[in-house]
């Protein structure tokens, strides 16, 4: 069953299962910076179409 969780579940996690002492902004800021690589690793054919005509 898939649920959402939110930066402070994550802070929570990280720090009972990795004992590492991360802030919730903190993986706000991963969030943003590696979203976009992720989503092109996993979507490497699909390409910006802006300014294309078909």
């Amino acid at each position: 069953m898939r649920y959402p969780l939110s930066y402070r579940d994550i802070e929570e996690l990280l720090l009972l299962e990795r004992g590492l002492e991360v802030d919730h902004s903190t993986v706000n800021r991963w969030v943003l910076a590696y979203a976009p690589l992720i989503e092109r690793r996993l979507h490497p054919s699909a390409s910006p179409t802006a300014g294309r005509c078909a």
